[in-house]
């Protein structure tokens, strides 16, 4: 299966995050820990959805719901990794270039 955008987006925020220091770092897990809940429900739905409508079994990533979550989860790693830049808690970026 072929990676989408959005998904390498969120991998390169995330590489980017690890490398920051543990304050940020610990956002980041928060963030994430946010995201799964997010997804769970998300699927939830999706499920309830498909069951009612005798739909399919599996339920596709493509799924706009799943799709509405990755896209925040993206949106919120960007506002936390432009956060950490802007306070000075992250002086570098991921490939040690000055921001």
């Amino acid at each position: 299966m072929t990676e989408c955008p959005i998904e390498a987006e969120i991998r390169a925020l995330a590489g980017e995050l690890a490398a920051a220091p543990d304050v940020v770092g610990d956002l980041a897990g928060d963030a994430a820990l946010l995201y799964r809940r997010e997804r769970m429900m998300a699927l939830g739905m999706a499920a309830v959805d498909a069951m009612v409508q005798d739909g399919p079994q599996e339920i596709s990533e493509n799924d706009e719901r799943l799709r509405a979550v990755r896209k925040r989860f993206r949106d919120r790693l960007q506002a936390l990794l432009s956060w950490a830049r802007t306070t000075g808690r992250m002086a570098t970026s991921f490939r040690g270039q000055q921001t």
